[in-house]
């Protein structure tokens, strides 16, 4: 997997200015827990979330097995108990409403890119799904848990 193709398209995607609002209506529209969940905050801050999330994804699809940081605090904020609790069964949801976007919106996109795309965001959807399985929000990292 090469992660400089995702880290490239996201960025040709951001740069392309209506990739987090379109990925916000993609989402949302999606499934009523989505809307259910993400609709008490303002869009900006809907679009701060979803922008934070695939960072996240990235970042732990370059550290490999271990949980990186960033997944940590997704986990944290997506717990039962989190700021913007998620049920784990809208993680393929989520995925899948990413890579239609980034079709959308990434103007080299081609199609060898959508199994990069999913080899990086698998990792990271694993280790959401052991740690919330596992009840702890934010896995073995010592300190105050906001749970």
């Amino acid at each position: 997997m090469n992660n400089l193709d995702v880290r490239q398209s996201y960025q040709r995607c951001r740069s392309e200015g209506a990739f987090l609002g379109r990925f916000l209506a993609r989402f949302l529209s999606s499934d009523k827990r989505v809307d259910a969940t993400l609709g008490r905050y303002t869009k900006a801050r809907q679009e701060v979330i979803l922008d934070q999330s695939v960072r996240a994804v990235i970042q732990q699809s370059r550290s490999g097995s271990a949980p990186a940081d960033g997944i940590h605090r997704v986990v944290q904020v997506h717990s039962p108990h989190g700021d913007v609790p998620i049920d784990p069964s809208l993680y393929p949801i989520w995925v899948e409403s990413l890579i239609a976007t980034i079709k959308e919106t990434d103007p080299e996109w081609v199609a060898a890119l959508e199994p990069e795309w999913r080899a990086a965001i698998a990792p990271a959807v694993d280790v959401l799904m052991e740690l919330h399985m596992a009840g702890r929000p934010g896995g073995d990292r010592g300190g105050a848990s906001r749970v």
